[in-house]
């Protein structure tokens, strides 16, 4: 299988993958309790809220997750089913 068509086979799985990771990351942060955190002004048009320590912890942990599920994806159907 030719470059191209492996690399766009590794960009679909991650993004398919990561798409769901993020999904959790969107109910991490809605189901959060709201509370006093701090924020980071980046530009004039963006402000970047920093989560508290137990967030932080279970945002690495999903991304841990789903990047060793994302590698583990691509590379079983690369072995196994790409020649």
């Amino acid at each position: 299988m030719s470059f191209p068509v492996k690399f766009i086979l590794i960009t679909f799985i991650t993004v398919c993958v990561f798409f769901i990771e993020s999904l959790i990351h969107f109910s991490i942060g809605k189901s959060t309790v709201i509370q006093p955190h701090k924020k980071i002004n980046v530009f004039n048009m963006l402000i970047l809220h920093i989560p508290d320590k137990d967030e932080i912890f279970k945002i690495i942990v999903t991304l841990i997750i789903f990047s060793l599920i994302s590698g583990l994806l691509s590379s079983f159907i690369i072995h196994y089913h790409i020649n």
